[in-house]
Order: structure tokens, then C-alpha cells, then sequence
């Protein structure tokens, strides 16, 4: 009887002692993680952008300045993202930790693709987003896309949005071919377009159909001119009833 006694103070105590030790544990670990928590060791000193061209590093990190200072583990890395994107260059940001004290920010940025005439001058990216407005060091070397009426696209720029997109699309099958420089692409109310060469001004008239088609005659027709090209005012190809005519009007007649 005095054995089974002995063996079950000895399990008992095993268990205090076992017991003791994981409470023991348990509560390092609490006070750990609360140190680790308020620890200055791990507030947030140095915010780094990256990814940047035309965004302001330091414009980005005035956008997410509220992260200074505060435990890198408990930052909200989802509304940092938010924050950085609010930046008019930034279409969207990525975020990490960078232990133990710095937050990186790698932005991806807006790719201008033209200029949009709506009173002043506009940047889009070529998904028809119009993202800010531009200033004269970023208007260089774009085209200009005309036709919308300002008040018109401001009170309902989606009902817009389709004309936008046929200028910009009109642009990129233009520029799939290695030719002459654009200044501007007109957009009429019904969809028509017509394009503005930098050299010379001479308008290419396309109608509500452009395509590689079209774009095969002008190529064409420019390569016959050769230098008599320069004179060209006007290259029509709308002519609907008869598609395989391109009538062009040259200067002085």
C-alpha cells in the first residue's frame, strides 16, 4: 500500500512539475511576444519606395508616413497598398516587411500612351484610364486625342469611355507599322477618326473603319509620293462606295 501511495505522489508531482513548466512556458512566450510587440527594436524607421520613376519617392512615403514609428508585425500591409495608390503615377503598390525596421514599397506605375484635350491636357494609359493632368515636362512626344467635349465626358465619362478607347485603339494599330509620327487623333460623335501626322499636319482621314486594310493603301500611297509626301494635306480613305479608291489633296491645289 505504502509503494501505490509512493507511485502516485511521484506521478503527481511528475504532473505539478510538467504542468509548471508549460505554464511556464506559455507565459514566457506571452510576455515575449508582448515585448516583441512594443519592442523599438522593431518600429517601423525607414520607409523605401521602389519600383518609381515618375512618382516622387518621397511623395509616396509622405502618402504612408502614418506607418513611422509603429511595430512593424502589427502594420496593416492592405491599407499601406490603398494609401500608396493614391499617388497619381501609381497604378498599384506592393508591400513587404523588411525586418527588423524597414517597410518597402514597390509601386507599379501608369504607362502613358496619349494626351486627352478636355479644356486642359489629360494622361491616359492605354486602358482608357485618365489618371491626372498632365504637365508640360509629360507631354512630350504624345499624341493628342480630341473630339470629346469636356463637359460632356466630366458629367459621364463612362457613356465616353467607348470613344476613348476607339482612339486609343485606332493609335496602337497605327503604331503597329514602324511610320511617320502622330500629333493628334480625332474622334468624332459617331466613332470616326482621323489622325493628324506631326510632320507636315497632314490629316488622314479613316472614317468609322480603321484597319490594317487602310493602313496598307496610306503606307501605299506615301511610299509612291517619296518626297512630295511633305506636301500632303489631306489622304482620304472613307470612301465607302469605293473602298479600293484613296483620294489625296496636296498642298497648293
Amino acid at each position: 500500500m505504502r509503494a501505490i501511495l509512493a507511485g502516485v505522489t511521484l506521478l503527481l508531482l511528475k504532473v505539478v512539475l510538467l504542468a509548471g513548466v508549460v505554464v511556464g512556458t506559455v507565459a514566457a512566450g506571452y510576455f515575449g511576444y508582448r515585448q516583441l510587440l512594443t519592442s523599438d527594436h522593431f518600429a517601423v524607421k525607414v520607409i523605401r519606395v521602389e519600383g518609381n520613376l515618375r512618382a516622387q519617392g518621397t511623395e509616396v512615403q509622405q502618402l504612408v508616413k502614418d506607418s513611422l514609428g509603429r511595430q512593424i508585425f502589427t502594420l496593416e500591409l492592405a491599407g499601406i497598398r490603398e494609401a500608396a495608390a493614391r499617388h497619381a503615377w501609381v497604378s498599384g503598390a506592393e508591400v513587404r516587411r523588411e525586418l527588423p525596421a524597414t517597410l518597402v514599397v514597390s509601386v507599379k506605375e501608369h504607362q502613358p500612351r496619349a494626351l486627352l484635350l478636355l479644356g486642359h491636357l489629360y494622361l491616359v494609359n492605354h486602358e482608357g484610364e485618365v489618371f491626372k493632368r498632365a504637365t508640360s515636362e509629360e507631354t512630350e512626344g504624345l499624341p493628342v486625342i480630341t473630339g470629346l467635349k469636356r463637359l460632356d465626358y466630366m458629367n459621364n465619362p463612362d457613356a465616353h469611355a467607348p470613344l476613348l478607347q476607339r482612339a486609343l485603339d485606332a493609335l496602337a494599330l497605327y503604331r503597329g507599322e514602324q511610320r511617320p509620327p502622330l500629333s493628334e487623333v480625332n474622334v468624332g460623335p459617331r466613332g470616326e477618326v482621323t489622325l493628324y501626322m506631326r510632320q507636315g499636319g497632314a490629316a488622314l482621314r479613316f472614317g468609322r473603319v480603321i484597319n490594317k486594310n487602310r493602313l496598307t493603301k496610306l503606307d501605299a500611297v506615301l511610299a509612291a509620293l517619296g518626297p512630295k509626301a511633305r506636301r500632303v494635306r489631306v489622304v482620304y480613305l472613307d470612301n465607302e462606295a469605293r473602298q479600293d479608291r484613296v483620294t489625296v489633296r496636296m498642298n497648293g491645289f
